[in-house]
């Protein structure tokens, strides 16, 4: 049983979680905080957990997929970019 806890520990250690960029003045700074949220949906546009959820569940990948491209100010995609209920 201990062997079964320190193996869980020691997986729990090697994951990580993604990591991004993101200035520390943007927290305060509305003028910074402005740039770099579009910067950031652009990256996160283009994460495989989001690519995972194509296939998984459409409907969910749309809806982020759609949100992102707002922020990101790519309003062309995001006009064509399919929301609401399947067909």
């Amino acid at each position: 049983m201990k062997i079964k806890i320190l193996l869980a520990l020691i997986v729990v250690n090697l994951i990580q979680a993604q990591k991004f960029y993101f200035p520390k003045n943007a927290v305060s700074d509305s003028a910074v905080l402005e740039k770099q949220l579009p910067v950031l949906a652009s990256k996160l546009m283009t994460q495989p957990s989001l690519t995972k959820l194509k296939n998984t569940n459409r409907l969910a990948y749309l809806d982020n997929l759609f949100r992102l491209q707002i922020v990101a100010r790519d309003y062309k995609k995001s006009i064509a970019t399919p929301v609401g209920l399947p067909e």
